[in-house]
């Protein structure tokens, strides 16, 4: 596919994003740095290891890890103590 500016480009639609997704989300198909920081923080591990699976996490995709390092700790966190601008009006 050509993009307006002439740029070649790939085509990869939301649908067979939403598919790889769901493959990966599978049992035993998910991201290691994700678990590895989910089980650091239930079990207390050290401020190390955290940053270490943290810093493992975000290096995934463009922003993905990001993308997912913000999920995750906005569900760990309730929306009473989020910024007043964070919240849904």
């Amino acid at each position: 596919m050509t993009r307006s500016d002439g740029e070649k480009v790939d085509i990869f639609t939301a649908d067979m994003f939403d598919d790889v997704c769901l493959y990966r989300c599978k049992p035993g198909r998910g991201h290691a740095p994700l678990h590895d920081l989910a089980r650091g923080i239930a079990l207390g591990a050290s401020a190390a290891l955290l940053i270490d699976a943290t810093r493992r996490l975000v290096r995934i995709g463009h922003s993905s890890g990001w993308d997912m390092l913000a999920g995750f700790l906005a569900a760990l966190v309730s929306p009473v103590y989020w910024h007043k601008g964070c919240t849904p009006s």
